[in-house]
Formats: structure tokens, C-alpha cells, sequence
């Protein structure tokens, strides 16, 4: 039988295999002071030993161009080979490489999101870590007393464009990996207890005076603290901004919630109230549950209803007064809504709780608190609603704070508190409510403020 020429198989394809190489941001540690004992024991943002690392990886991804390893031209080219030297016919690929199984190597595909992330957080990462560095190395001891750094000055929102831009990329981010974007940034807090760089020490120790040596390295954690700690509150305040209560993950926000809530409620009033800086970290903590609010609004007020009921008797209040002005502080930034419906409900039901508290507040700092609390959460009200003031439970509200509010206008030393909640109220009040009561506000007024001589 007559030998038949075998058409060349099609060409294989060998694809050139290419490894994406992955950095992982992975800092063990605990946090200091300001955030150590919630994040140990109820968070679990960032773990304790070791937190599952940030994908990130260092290079884009190139496919490369699958190259032929034979063609039918090459095959049709050599006839001879094409048969055994006696003539009969043969596999062409007999003792070639294709014998031998084509191993592919694996390749793991990395997302945008995934590469964008590591991008936009290495950069966060970068600039926060030169403003930790500038902050350290300014004055720590002049004179025998402690120089404290302006946080607002340096670190405030305002202060830095290209800082700003970063935290809001990272926000952006956050909208479809929140948990990858909080732990990120809590990892990068945490890795701010790491041992102070001996050099630093060496330097800032031999600029004090030397009856202070010893205190640089306490000054310069505290420092390291409080600075980290508000660059960490600037950034989670706006990745929150970016959450839903449908994309925010319930276990996520449950932790998130406990460990800012925990600040405000351990806080150490005295210890605040002599730094302007740690002032101005409590007050980003409650622009946080403030935004946390936007999207657990009665998780957030029950935790704050909860532990003000503790404070309900004339006995604590004297003894812990200015704990519960903190927390009454902590409220000011909450997101109050009167639509939708269910949003009204949990609204008005948290301004009865704290009328009710109201009512019975006992010092001239307690009850300046909630005047101005009420002040604040009502007054963007005022502009917007209408029906709603006539919800049973928010005239109920407004019927609690009211005699209460106008006695404080009745004293001179509330009458600054007393008048501003009163005209609040009013605006917010019920139609017939309103028209029996703003008569009386306006004689009053006349009365108090007529002969109050102008200043020259």
C-alpha cells in the first residue's frame, strides 16, 4: 500500500508563564492607650497575632504573546521527515519536546480594586509617616515645661491638599472593600507602638534640659500616640462617609462602633480638658459615631441612651458630672432624620429618652449639655419639617423639654443656654403649640435684652 503523507497536526501554543509577585502589609501589635483595650478585647478589625494581609501586587500584569512552537509550512518543507528511513510513515512529533505533557504555569489573576488599593494606601502610608516624622522632631521641652504641637495645624483637613486627596481616594475605595480599607488603616495605627528610633531619642534628649532627660521617651510616645490617633479618626470619618446601611457588613460595623463608643464613654475628662489635643481627638471621636450614625442610627443612640440611664440619679451625677457631659458632648454629631417613616420613629424616640433625661438633670454643666445638645440636633430640623412635628412621639419630646427650658431662662446663670433651646423648640413645635407659647418667648426677650446697654 503506498505510503500517504500525514497532514501536519494544528500548532500547539505554548503560553509564557509570569508570577505576580504580592507585597503584604502584616504589623503586629497593640494599640496604644487611646484604642488598646476595645481593639484586644471585642474588635475584631485587626486581629491580635496575625491579620490577613492586604493583596497588593507590585507590578501590572502583561499577557505575553502565545508563540507557535511549528507551523504546516515548516512540516511541508522537510518531507523526509516525515517517514523512517525505510519509508514508512511516522508520528512527526516522535521524540520531540511535545512529547512531554505542556505544563502551564498558574497564574492568579489580581483585581483593579486590589491593585488600586495597594496604590492609593502605600501613598496614605507614605505622607502619614512624614508628618508623624515632622511631628516628632519638633520642639518637646522648652523652658522646663512641655511643648505641645498643634494637631490642627498640621494634621487638620484644610492643612494638606495632597493628604486630603488621599483620604478621600482611600474613601472611594472603601465603597466596595470596607473591610480591606479599614484594616489597612488600623494596621497602620498599630504599627505606630513600634520602639522609638534610638537616633531620635538621642537627639530630642540632647536638646532638654537634663533635669528632663528622662521624661523624652513618655512625652515622645504620648506624642506618637495622640498624632496617630487623629490621623486614624480623619480617615475612618470619611472611608464612613462613604458606607450604606446596605454595604456596610453588620460584624464590621458592630466593632467599628464599640471601639470609637468605648473612647468617648473611658475617656479621662481632666486628662482632655488639659490638652488641646487630646480635646481635639475626643472631638473627632464623636464626628465619627456621628457618621457611624448616618448608618446605624439605633445601634449607636442606644449605646449612648444605655449608659446615660446609668447616670439617672442625683448621686452619680454629682460624682461622675463631668463623664456624663462628655458623653452628652459625644451626641452632638449625631444624624437625626425625620424621613422615612421608620427613620422619624427612632428619631423621635431617641429625643424622648433624652428629654426624659433632661427633665431630670441635676447641675448647671449637666443641663447646659443637653440645652446645647438639643440646640444642635434640632436646629437643621427646623428648616426642613413640617408634618412631622405633629409624630406623637416627637411633640411628646417637645412637650418634656419645654417648662424645663423656660425655667433656665428664668435664671441668669442659664439664661445663655435657656433662650436658644427655647426659640429651637418652637421652631419645631406643633402648630397650635407654637401659637400659645411664642408670644410669652418675645415679651420676655424685650424685657431681659431692652435694657441691656450695648457695648461701645
Amino acid at each position: 500500500m503506498p505510503n500517504r503523507r500525514i497532514p501536519p497536526p494544528p500548532p500547539q501554543a505554548g503560553v509564557a508563564g509570569s508570577s505576580n509577585s504580592r507585597l503584604q502589609a502584616n504589623r503586629d501589635g497593640t494599640m496604644l492607650p487611646l484604642l488598646s483595650s476595645q481593639l484586644s478585647s471585642s474588635s475584631t478589625l485587626v486581629d491580635s497575632g496575625t491579620s490577613s494581609p492586604i493583596n497588593i501586587p507590585a507590578q501590572r500584569l502583561h499577557n505575553g504573546h502565545n508563540r507557535s512552537l511549528g507551523s504546516a509550512s515548516e512540516f511541508q518543507s522537510s518531507p523526509r521527515s516525515l517517514g523512517n528511513e525505510n519509508g514508512s510513515p511516522r508520528n512527526p512529533f516522535e521524540g520531540s519536546p511535545v512529547d512531554e505533557p505542556i505544563r502551564r504555569p498558574v497564574r492568579k489573576a489580581a483585581r483593579s480594586s486590589d491593585y488600586a488599593l495597594s496604590v492609593v494606601f502605600s501613598q496614605f502610608e507614605n505622607l502619614a509617616d512624614k508628618k508623624m516624622e515632622l511631628i516628632l522632631n519638633m520642639v518637646l521641652i522648652n523652658d522646663e515645661q512641655d511643648v505641645e504641637v498643634d494637631f490642627r495645624k498640621l494634621l487638620a483637613a484644610g492643612a494638606d491638599q495632597t493628604f486630603d486627596k488621599l483620604i478621600k481616594s482611600l474613601s472611594s475605595l472603601a465603597t466596595s472593600q470596607q473591610k480591606q480599607v479599614i484594616d489597612a488603616v488600623m494596621r497602620w495605627r498599630r504599627a505606630k507602638i513600634e520602639p522609638l528610633d534610638p537616633g531620635l531619642l538621642r537627639r530630642v534628649s540632647e536638646s532638654a534640659p537634663l533635669s528632663r532627660t528622662k521624661d523624652v521617651n513618655s512625652i515622645l510616645k504620648e506624642r506618637q500616640s495622640l498624632a496617630s490617633v487623629y490621623i486614624l479618626c480623619r480617615a475612618l470619618i470619611e472611608i464612613v462617609k462613604s458606607f450604606t446601611p446596605e454595604t456596610l457588613p453588620e460584624d464590621l460595623g458592630e466593632n467599628l462602633e464599640e471601639i470609637v463608643f468605648n473612647q468617648l464613654k473611658k475617656a479621662d475628662p481632666e486628662a482632655i480638658r488639659r490638652s488641646k489635643n487630646r480635646t481635639a481627638s475626643m472631638d473627632l471621636f464623636a464626628e465619627l459615631i456621628g457618621e457611624l450614625s448616618n448608618v446605624r442610627f439605633a445601634s449607636v443612640s442606644d449605646r449612648f441612651i444605655a449608659e446615660l440611664e446609668k447616670y439617672n440619679s442625683q448621686t452619680i451625677m454629682k460624682e461622675r458630672q463631668s463623664h456624663m457631659e462628655m458623653l452628652i458632648r459625644g451626641m452632638r454629631f449625631l444624624k437625626i432624620k425625620i424621613y422615612p417613616l421608620d427613620a422619624l420613629e427612632e428619631t423621635a424616640d431617641f429625643l424622648s429618652s433624652c428629654a426624659s433625661f433632661f427633665k431630670n438633670a441635676h447641675g448647671a454643666k449637666v443641663k447646659h449639655s443637653y440645652a446645647k445638645l438639643f440646640v444642635q440636633l434640632l436646629l437643621p430640623i427646623a428648616g426642613v419639617a413640617v408634618a412631622e412635628v405633629n409624630f406623637p412621639a416627637w411633640a411628646k419630646a417637645v412637650d418634656l423639654v419645654y417648662p424645663r427650658a423656660w425655667k433656665m431662662t428664668l435664671k441668669p446663670r442659664h439664661v445663655l443656654a435657656g433662650y436658644p433651646l427655647v426659640t429651637t423648640l418652637l421652631c419645631v413645635s406643633r402648630k397650635e403649640f407654637f401659637a400659645s407659647n411664642w408670644m410669652g418667648v418675645v415679651e420676655s426677650c424685650y424685657q431681659k435684652f431692652s435694657k441691656v446697654k450695648p457695648h461701645s
